[in-house]
């Protein structure tokens, strides 16, 4: 018994160490370049790339990964494919297709959803008698380019949607002109207007953390905790959590640190460039936009990073690399206001969360690197005028300067 159990442990090693061994003479960077044209990116972000494929075949071969077969997986994972894996998340989470399929692939999806999927879905994916609208966000099966994989691969029981039958390209293919038609759908949602009508007082932003449907500071309530009091996901349920919708960033910085703001069905959130976005809580669906346009030679030390958002009236307040502390309309996404909090050009950045309090709205600056002089400054969170200025460093003739001895 225990020869045949040597024998089967040997024999998967062997195979194991075949895919890996085959994968790497597949993957060598000089081929993956030829094959997909990334002559730009680094040797070193492509090995990182298998060496996430790797740990995915291991994953597997221990009995993980149970929503790919082997021949699923294999496929997925060759650069032909077009299929990305971001390391460091589950599967469904590090599976990334449509949002970089090619022309020719999202072409070769349209195509085939012509085909066989609109006599259901309708020619342009509106829904008809025996199947629903899939211009819209919110699929009952889940909105990532796996779970649309999954269900074109098995149908779904018990309706009118059959397995596809088609090859795991053909099937991403399909899944990238799905997307196509939700993003679509959210565009022409942003073309109608907005949907929102917040109002948030500062009864309610003293009241924040009380409240488990809504988190209205950078930190969730002004005592600072960042605790949320929501008591529905416990130990025993929470490997029954499922991705519900996926927003991809259009940006190229490696992090995204800002903490979303949460209120009136809608989420608030802060990405690099600058850029803040409105969602709907419930689909993912942009509501509204705002991309600022900053220099390119801002004294940042360690990119351009952005930890979140301020929320008071129908106002959301933005503190900008480039120094400026931005009002904008909550509901619709444009500028209220603006004002210069500190120049660029002596150090300065901003990258912080502001704080509203009452009807100022307080924010710090960054720029430590370059020494700056650090402050904090409060301003009006209707005109955005200055109210009062704390200089974190004392200077010459104010209280504690003396306390800073020689060039300390």
């Amino acid at each position: 018994m225990k020869i045949k159990k040597l024998a089967f442990v040997t024999s998967a090693a062997v195979i194991l160490i075949g895919t890996v061994c085959a994968a790497a003479l597949s993957w060598h960077p000089i081929h993956w370049k030829s094959v997909v044209g990334l002559e730009s990116v680094s040797n070193e972000k492509i090995w990182q790339s298998f060496s996430w494929r790797a740990q995915l075949c291991l994953q597997k071969a221990k009995g993980g990964v149970p929503e790919l077969s082997w021949t699923e997986l294999w496929e997925l994972m060759r650069p032909e494919s077009g299929v990305h894996w971001i390391e460091g998340r589950s599967v469904e989470g590090s599976l990334v297709y449509s949002s970089t399929a090619s022309a020719g692939d999202r072409a070769a999806g349209a195509c085939t959803f012509r085909k066989r999927c609109t006599g259901c879905h309708g020619n342009d994916g509106s829904g008809g008698l025996h199947g629903p609208s899939l211009n819209r966000s919110g699929y009952k099966h889940g909105d990532s380019d796996l779970a649309i994989y999954k269900v074109l691969r098995d149908g779904v029981p018990g309706t009118a949607m059959p397995s596809a039958a088609l090859p795991p390209r053909e099937l991403m293919q399909v899944v990238a002109h799905v997307r196509t038609l939700q993003v679509n759908s959210s565009k022409d949602l942003k073309a109608g207007g907005s949907r929102l009508a917040l109002r948030v007082s500062s009864e309610r932003l003293q009241a924040a953390g009380t409240n488990p449907d809504e988190w209205l500071t950078y930190s969730g309530s002004y005592n600072g905790w960042r605790h949320s009091s929501l008591t529905e996901i416990t130990p025993a349920n929470v490997a029954q959590l499922r991705i519900r919708w996926i927003k991809q960033f259009d940006t190229n910085d490696p992090v995204i640190e800002g903490t979303p703001l949460v209120t009136g069905g809608a989420i608030f959130m802060a990405a690099p460039a600058p850029h803040v976005v409105a969602l709907d809580a419930k689909t993912g669906g942009v509501i509204w936009e705002y991309e600022r346009s900053i220099p390119a030679d801002l004294p940042l030390c360690c990119g351009r990073n952005n930890r979140g958002l301020a929320v008071h009236g129908s106002t959301v307040f933005l503190g900008s690399l480039d120094g400026y502390l931005v009002a904008l309309n909550a509901n619709d996404g444009k500028v209220i206001w603006q004002t210069l909090v500190a120049s660029p050009s002596d150090g300065y950045s901003i990258t912080g969360a502001p704080l509203v309090v009452d009807h100022s709205v307080v924010v710090g600056v960054a720029g430590g690197e370059f020494g700056i002089r650090g402050f904090l400054a409060a301003y009006d969170v209707s005109t955005g005028q200055r109210q009062w200025k704390f200089q974190t460093i004392p200077g010459p003739g104010e209280a504690g300067h003396e306390t800073w001895e020689s060039d300390a």
